[in-house]
């Protein structure tokens, strides 16, 4: 259901880029030229958002495979920087 999820927001945010873009001095917006989407995970003390890298250019497969190696990693607190930091849009059920 993830890689469903993610896939259904990566299409949304390639036709409203807005919605992608990012604000950090509070007047100038940076349009993100890709579609990292970060999915929220529980783990043993907290959550981390593992980044589906590029969600916009793989297919749900793909992004289900990918989904899963990260949640494993994250689970065992293997995941590197790229793989939690990039996001340009999260999901949570929060």
């Amino acid at each position: 259901m993830t890689a469903i999820l993610a896939k259904a927001v990566a299409m949304t945010l390639v036709q409203h880029p807005v919605v992608n873009a990012t604000c950090k001095d509070g007047k100038n917006f940076h349009y993100n030229n890709n579609i990292n989407v970060a999915v929220a995970v529980a783990i043993n003390g907290g959550l981390i958002t593992p980044v589906l890298q590029d969600a916009d250019k793989l297919d749900l497969y793909l992004l289900s495979q990918k989904w899963k190696e990260l949640v494993g990693k994250a689970r065992s607190k293997q995941l590197q920087p790229h793989e939690y930091n990039s996001g340009t849009f999260t999901l949570s059920n929060l």
